[in-house]
């Protein structure tokens, strides 16, 4: 699929090398929108024919309808103080990570995502949250209906992955790998003098 922009489709296409493993996480949750989908619980490139419906159909207008208990809170919390200093995290993203596309697919998650993907939309969610100064919202959502929805995406990856989840989320916070920065290779810099 692809986004019409001033009337003119312009794909959005993931880059050729990813910055950082956190990097490629973001994306496939967050910034691939209508190029992926959900199948079997995993979210798939192309978008599948046969994707996996939303739990919430009309999300995220149906963001503030949950309350979610003090588990999923204590847990969201934890994530929080687990995560590194912003200035890491944006030093891990692509240029373009923080413009938030309105069908990405941490906003469709279905009723029973993979534990790794719903760990995976988890930890963007809160990443984005943690940077939330440098967020760039769709059109028609400000930046505090943006957050709203983010925070509604964290407690669904919880509450759908569950305890298991959370465990993921947290391993792949705290592996320094996830963190670490690939210089990428460009055609000036193989040029002999």
């Amino acid at each position: 699929m692809q986004n019409s922009i001033f009337e003119v489709e312009h794909p959005y296409i993931p880059p050729a090398n990813f910055r950082s493993r956190l990097g490629e996480i973001v994306w496939n949750t967050f910034a691939s929108d209508e190029l992926a989908g959900w199948k079997n619980g995993e979210i798939v490139r192309p978008l599948p024919s046969d994707s996996q419906a939303p739990l919430l159909f009309d999300f995220p207008s149906t963001n503030q309808s949950f309350s979610p208990g003090d588990w999923v809170i204590s847990l969201i919390s934890a994530i929080d103080q687990a995560l590194p200093d912003v200035d890491v995290l944006l030093d891990c993203l692509e240029i373009d990570s923080l413009t938030i596309r309105p069908y990405a697919p941490a906003f469709r998650l279905p009723s029973s995502p993979s534990t790794e993907a719903a760990a995976h939309c988890l930890i963007v969610a809160r990443i984005l949250i943690a940077c939330r100064e440098e967020l760039i919202p769709p059109a028609f959502m400000t930046t505090e209906y943006t957050l709203g929805c983010l925070e509604t995406v964290s407690q669904l990856a919880i509450m759908l992955g569950g305890e298991e989840a959370f465990l993921h989320a947290m391993s792949v916070i705290q592996e320094g790998g996830t963190y670490h920065v690939t210089k990428i290779d460009t055609a000036e810099e193989h040029v002999d003098a």
